[in-house]
């Protein structure tokens, strides 16, 4: 790919308020890279989502967790003891004479007594008891999944996600790489925007003062002062526009770098202006399909929503795990809890369990078709978004390639008229002395002059970022293109 590394620039001689110096394409674009918010939020952005493969991963990976618990737990109740019922005590007082014999018919009274349902017994209160116990429980889990297809293809549809995500950010990076350059010639171009503006004026003002002394002598008419003045007030109007549009993009670099920035190197003269190698639309169309970043996301996004489908499917599959469970139980009833009471002694119960689990999903209330039937719509939408990105970068290579095209001719056509405008000038300005022109002719072809010049530097300007679009369509634009026609700026 010797041809594409044409097609790149850098920036020389940038100056910033905060006292460092950025005196190529290169160094300045490091500064934006550390000092740009929104290059920052891309590059943080990127990190996340770089994420989302290393979360599907570790569904295939062992989980082990550990639970602990200690437990106290407080009781008090009642002790309840039996005792003779009052009215049996009652009809016993009764069997009783007054020297506390038992007379003769007490037997006969007791049974009739019993026999007709007297009570005997009832439970009396005699206190409370407290008893208090705890319980410490440790336990172990271990799960490793040995079979789950679900799993497993979302990690599969993860990858594909995440050269989505990889071809997004290297389209970013190849925006951020075109935005330096635009921000940096969008400068020079408003700065001889500016300077062609004030040596317009200065040309206009020498013709002022020329009508003015000629009216003076004699020798031309009130008309020409009056042209030559109404043609310098015109360029106050232009001069206040160009110094307004050079202010504006000094501050979107400024906006990049956190810094003011002076004295930026020109581009050389004799840079070369030619036609995009290969050569041939269709080459570059070519290119495009296969390289261009967002055709790459687009790519691996139909890739991912085709493979979300089988994960979803993968539903209705069983799923097998390996699980092992540790368990310690430790129970403490207390000293004063009764001889021979679980715990008493401090009992402490160890189990362990290895086995195989097997789960099999019969019905979810058709969640599962559902989200297949999605994923399906999903993957359809995927599909025609690929086949519409295709079309749109062939039509922007196309596009782009025809501007490189048309901008090498415009170059080549401004230096023509510049030389044409220059021997008009010349051929006016003489006839004028001789009196075979007027001021107004001489302003005219002054204007056209100035205006081929500034389209010369504007179609070169327009070449230098056209060709760079050219190379981020295509996908071979990166920060190492900054540092190829550094020898192109002084």
């Amino acid at each position: 790919m010797k041809a594409l590394k044409f097609f790149s620039l850098c920036l020389l001689g940038s100056t910033l308020a905060s006292s460092i110096s950025a005196q190529t394409l290169t160094e300045l674009y490091n500064l934006a890279i550390n000092t740009d918010p929104q290059w920052r939020a891309t590059k943080e952005n990127h990190h996340a989502d770089q994420e989302l493969k290393t979360q599907a991963k570790a569904l295939l990976k062992p989980k082990v967790g550990i639970t602990y618990s200690k437990m106290r737990t407080t009781q008090d109740s009642p002790d309840i003891g039996a005792g003779a019922h009052d009215d049996l005590n009652q009809e016993l007082t009764t069997c009783l004479d007054a020297a506390g014999n038992i007379t003769p018919n007490c037997n006969a009274d007791i049974i009739k007594f019993i026999l007709d349902g007297g009570n005997m017994l009832q439970l009396n209160e005699e206190g409370s008891s407290k008893q208090s116990t705890t319980v410490d429980n440790f336990t172990i889990q271990f799960q490793q999944p040995l079979f789950n297809m679900e799993n497993w293809n979302r990690y599969k549809t993860a990858e594909f996600i995440d050269a989505k995500f990889g071809a997004e950010y290297q389209l970013s990076k190849q925006m951020f790489v075109l935005r330096i350059a635009e921000a940096y010639f969008g400068i020079l171009r408003a700065e001889e925007e500016l300077t062609f503006a004030k040596k317009e004026q200065e040309g206009i003002h020498s013709q002022l003062k020329q009508a003015k002394q000629r009216y003076n002598e004699g020798i031309s008419g009130i008309n020409d002062v009056h042209e030559a003045q109404s043609a310098y007030d015109s360029s106050q109007i232009t001069i206040l526009i160009a110094k307004n549009s050079y202010e504006s993009t000094l501050e979107n670099l400024n906006s990049i770098t956190d810094g003011a920035h002076t004295a930026l190197s020109r581009l050389k003269e004799n840079f070369p202006v030619t036609a995009p190698q290969p050569i041939g639309m269709d080459n570059w169309v070519k290119l495009a399909l296969q390289g261009n970043k967002n055709m790459k996301s687009a790519f691996h996004a139909a890739k991912a929503a085709n493979h979300e489908v089988i994960e979803k499917s993968s539903k209705h599959a069983p799923t097998i795990d390996l699980v092992f469970n540790m368990n310690n139980l430790k129970t403490d009833n207390g000293e004063s809890a009764p001889f021979g009471s679980s715990g008493n002694l401090m009992s402490d119960k160890q189990s362990n369990s290895l086995g195989i689990q097997v789960n099999i999903p019969i019905y979810s209330g058709g969640l599962t078709n559902s989200q297949v039937r999605r994923s399906v719509a999903r993957s359809k939408a995927a599909e025609a978004n690929l086949q519409a990105e295709q079309r749109r970068v062939a039509a922007q290579a196309r596009n782009t390639y025809r501007n490189v095209i048309n901008d090498v001719q415009r170059v080549g056509l401004a230096k023509l008229a510049i030389k044409s405008s220059q021997n008009a000038l010349m051929a006016t300005q003489s006839g004028y002395r001789s009196g075979n022109r007027n001021l107004f002719d001489v302003l005219q072809a002054q204007r056209s002059l100035f205006a081929a010049r500034r389209d010369y530097a504007t179609a070169r300007y327009d070449y230098i970022i056209n060709s760079l679009r050219l190379k981020q369509v295509s996908g071979f634009l990166s920060e190492v293109d900054l540092n190829i026609l550094d020898d192109w700026l002084q």
